[in-house]
This record gives structure tokens, sequence and C-alpha cells, in this order.
């Protein structure tokens, strides 16, 4: 008669516990690929005579901040993050106050591709890349313009000096078609004149 009386320790059973249609296994951190995966459960209790009292407690780390509760035995998450995630679970006799022992199932969704290490060691390696080819580039019409430059002076150089040669033939001429007397070559009176003062 003495063990009617005594309260046994209230036992919630995670099972049927899946993420996709992988079943997960306990005592064990599973890694999954990235995907759209429901995770789905079933909750139970040995206590079948206080059934109705007895509701669940269930936190999903990562994705609930606080204790979720319910009585119902099947439960799904539709979409779980990437991460690592720990399912914890507990069984709560609300007539007599006793709380289960929880029961835990730990497992890893990687992150999809886009954000992933190699990823970003990719992104900026392409970054990079782009910023080293527009430099380059720039620096190549820089450099395309300034010999372009460097021709037109010599050019423009060249056509000064040959317009320079031209005009002091010109000044030349005129000196000498000044001094000399265009019949006879012989210096003509005013050069004469200056030679004179000259001396």
């Amino acid at each position: 008669p003495e063990r009617l009386f005594l309260d046994e320790p209230l036992v919630v059973r995670l099972s049927e516990a899946k993420l996709g249609s992988v079943p997960l296994v306990r005592n064990q951190v599973q890694q999954f690929r990235w995907g759209h995966y429901p995770l789905t459960f079933h909750l139970s209790t040995p206590d079948f005579a206080r059934g109705q009292a007895i509701t669940f407690r269930y936190r999903l780390d990562g994705v609930d901040d606080n204790w979720q509760e319910t009585g119902s035995h099947d439960l799904r998450y539709s979409l779980v993050p990437d991460g690592k995630h720990r399912l914890t679970v507990e069984a709560v006799d609300t007539s007599s106050h006793r709380v289960s022992l929880p029961q835990s199932l730990e497992f890893e969704i990687r992150p999809p591709w886009w954000r992933t290490f190699y990823f970003f060691i990719a992104l900026l390696l392409g970054f990079a890349s782009c910023a080293v080819g527009v430099w380059r580039w720039s620096n190549r019409l820089v450099i395309a313009r300034q010999h372009e430059l460097t021709k037109l002076v010599r050019e423009r150089t060249a056509d000064l000096e040959r317009m320079n040669t031209s005009l002091l033939d010109a000044r030349a001429a005129l000196v000498l078609q000044a001094t000399c007397d265009s019949l006879t070559g012989l210096l003509n009176h005013g050069a004469i004149y200056s030679a004179l003062e000259a001396e």
C-alpha cells in the first residue's frame, strides 16, 4: 500500500525524431547539408493513467528563445536554420507538479555554400582580382595617353623648329637684301655708312 502513494519519477520519451527523412540518433551529433528539411519528433510518457494531465515542454536552441508547451505528442518545425542545434524536451504533470528529466538530441546543419568560409575567400579573391584588373586597365590608359602626349609634343617641337629655321633663313635673306645691292652684289650706301660708324 505504501507504493501507491509514492510518486514515481516522470519519464519522457523522445522518439521518431527525423530531419527530413533521416532519423536522428541520440548521444551523437549528426551533421547535415543545408536544405529545407522539416524537423519532426514524437513525445510520449509511460504514465498512461495521467495522460490528460501531462503536457510537454520543448525548446530547440537556435530557434526558440523560450520553452514551448504543448499537449500534442507529434511536433514539427517546418524549417530549421543552419547551425548547431539541441532539441530538449521535458514532460510536466500539471496535477502533481512533477517534471521529468530532460531528454535531448543534438545535430548540426552546415551553412549553405554561399555562406561558407571558402565562398567568402573566393569572393574576396574575385573582388581583389577585379580591383587589380581595373587598376591595371586604368594604368594602361594613362600610359597610352602619356605616350600619345609625348608623341604630340615631339611633333609640335619639330614643327616649331622647322618654323624657327625658316624664319631665321628669311631674316638672313632680309638682312642680306637690306645690306647689298641686288644688281651688283656689293654693299649699298646704308651698309657702308653703318660699317664706317662702327669703326
